[in-house]
């Protein structure tokens, strides 16, 4: 007879509802201990729980540094990851461009318009992937910034618990911080107009018979300012698309904190009348556990 070997997976639910059970007793053991007190002791056990170790003000300090920390690693490193490609897309879409125009015809507006759709199509082919390719870095830098804004919410908690700890004799389990890290949209590519100047605008009027040579020479001469300007453009747009995912990450964090110490500050205020009440809410614990 052949012995099974399924083995039975843990549910996270089950295991997620006793650690939901867990911190609710102990919050609710420090709210039956507030209510017990007298007025003077209850303010006394309430300075001895929020030092200036765990003041909001504190935390929100804290995760404001973490945040520019990565803040300012941001627009070098978007900055350096385009620049790297651009010796390459600019020699593929000069080489490109120097073959379409020998095909072209027409008079000087009529090439100047091809090169204007024909341009921005290139373009975006080109930095579109590259774009692409950027959204991994951005996923980095949110992960450190996950990493960086849970350590100090942690070290928060750890402080507030042994408060909690020291002052009631009550051990705390907090729940852990459940990031919802925002999704971060591939940034377009955005193209604006090749022929700004007056003098460019000259141009159309010229018979293309005479300035052929020079029309030629004038658009390739403009594909290394086209590339770079549109790099440092998508630069620009992943570094603020990524500055305002930290600031939603951290406003994330800072709610948490500024949760839990309200909550906890409630509890402590409990007056001797709701004691019964807590007694109640301990017991339905109990029997649940």
């Amino acid at each position: 007879m052949t012995r099974s070997t399924t083995k039975v997976k843990p549910d996270c639910r089950a295991i997620h509802s006793w650690s939901l059970l867990q911190a609710c007793e102990g919050y609710l053991k420090v709210g039956l201990q507030a209510a017990e007190r007298i007025d003077a002791e209850r303010e006394q056990l309430r300075q001895a729980v929020f030092t200036e170790a765990v003041r909001v003000s504190v935390i929100r300090e804290e995760l404001q540094l973490a945040e520019e920390q990565i803040r300012r690693e941001t627009r070098p490193a978007f900055t350096d990851f385009f620049r790297a490609h651009r010796a390459e897309v600019e020699r593929r879409i000069r080489a490109a461009l120097a073959e379409e125009l020998r095909t072209w015809q027409g008079s000087l507006a009529t090439q100047a318009r091809r090169y204007e759709s024909w341009m921005a199509k290139r373009l975006s082919a080109e930095l579109a992937p590259l774009s692409q390719q950027a959204a991994v870095l951005a996923g980095e830098f949110m992960g450190r910034a996950e990493e960086r804004f849970r350590r100090v919410v942690q070290a928060f908690r750890d402080r507030l618990g042994g408060n909690v700890r020291e002052a009631t004799g009550i051990p705390l389990a907090p729940l852990a911080w459940e990031v919802k890290r925002p999704e971060l949209a591939v940034v377009p590519v955005a193209l604006s107009q090749t022929f700004m100047t007056p003098w460019d605008l000259l141009w159309w009027l010229l018979p293309m018979v005479l300035v052929s040579g020079l029309f030629r020479r004038h658009v390739l001469g403009r594909v290394s300012w086209e590339v770079e300007k549109n790099l440092t453009r998508l630069a620009g747009d992943w570094t603020e698309t990524v500055e305002k995912a930290l600031a939603g990450l951290r406003s994330q964090a800072t709610a948490s904190v500024d949760t839990e110490l309200a909550m906890l500050d409630r509890l402590l205020r409990r007056q001797q009348t709701e004691a019964a009440g807590f007694r109640a809410a301990l017991q339905r614990i109990r029997t649940r556990t």
